[in-house]
């Protein structure tokens, strides 16, 4: 019982993470880019850096906030080049 990532590629050669509930199965939350996370052992040691709540239990805002959060820790952009700050505006 609890939550894990999945790690994929996206069409700007980043790494893709998306959340998961591994005991009912069903993803949730934003679709995360990030140039500097390689692996699912990356994503989990900046998350619990950061944060200590399980993120089963944040809504979409939280979440979003979340990934903002470990962007901004990672001097990161968007994978588009945008940040997510900028996209949050719109």
């Amino acid at each position: 019982m609890g939550w894990r990532v999945l790690v994929s590629d996206d069409s700007y050669g980043n790494r893709v993470f998306v959340l998961f509930c591994n005991t009912s199965g069903f993803a949730f939350g934003p679709v995360m880019s990030f140039s500097t996370l390689l692996f699912d052992d990356d994503f989990y040691e900046l998350y619990n850096k950061l944060f200590t709540e399980d993120p089963r239990k944040l809504d979409d805002e939280e979440l979003s906030d979340m990934y903002s959060t470990m962007l901004d820790a990672l001097g990161e952009v968007q994978g588009d080049g945008t940040h997510i700050s900028e996209l949050e505006k719109e």
